[in-house]
């Protein structure tokens, strides 16, 4: 079930053939079209967001949510936590599932590449936090404000369970993001389709970029 994000499962008749009609109307286009704007108008009236930009995975979205993350503050370096996963690019392929003998210190982990093949200097660019302890974060924060451009999660995380945020955990973070020039990011490739408006709209949280994916077209690219 994709990790949980194929909320309706596999092969749903609606699905089908609303794929079947858009592969004989074409497949690949180089522009936007008039489908797009009819997508874009339907997103933005569910999930209570201002403007989309589509992209053509889940992870190239993350990708491109810190990059505006960075472009807009003119700061560097990314606070993400561990445990959480945000796509296959570099950029975030740090801490995702650490050895407890690698992580360093449960309030402050160090950064832990994914793997071989990713350079060290992704690490010194990535901050790492301990989700739902708002204590450490709240510290983690206030310590590097200066350097950190966004705060990318998912508000429900589920690439290490099912783990809802404790009371107060997503109200700190718009806080904090609010009094720091920081853009703070709701993954919800996976969570997008489980809650109308998103975990964003359930928890009244506002994150200034969301990612959505293929939880939202039950697996199949929806542009």
């Amino acid at each position: 079930m994709a990790f949980g994000a194929l909320t309706i499962g596999h092969s749903h008749p609606k699905l089908l053939n609303g794929l079947k009609e858009r592969l004989e109307s074409g497949t690949i286009l180089g522009f936007e079209y008039e489908g797009s704007l009819a997508l874009a108008k339907l997103v933005v009236k569910i999930y209570g967001i201002d403007m989309v930009r589509f992209s053509s995975t889940g992870g190239e979205a993350t990708q491109a949510a810190v990059r505006i993350a960075r472009g807009f503050t003119g700061k560097k370096k990314i606070l993400k936590f561990e445990g959480c996963y945000h796509g296959s690019h570099d950029t975030l392929l740090v801490s995702i599932k650490p050895s407890i003998g690698k992580g360093g210190y449960y309030k402050h982990p160090v950064p832990v590449l994914a793997g071989p093949g990713v350079t060290p200097s992704t690490a010194e660019d990535v901050i790492i936090g301990p989700f739902n302890d708002t204590e450490a974060v709240t510290k983690i924060i206030e310590k590097n404000y200066n350097e950190i451009a966004g705060i990318i999660l998912e508000p429900v995380p589920m690439n290490m369970g099912l783990v809802p945020p404790k009371k107060g955990f997503l109200e700190t973070l718009r806080k904090l993001s609010d009094e720091y020039n920081i853009v703070l990011i709701f993954d919800e490739i996976k969570m997008g389709s489980k809650l109308y408006g998103g975990v964003s709209e359930y928890y009244k949280i506002k994150p200034d970029l969301m990612t959505l994916g293929k939880a939202i077209a039950g697996g199949i690219p929806c542009r």
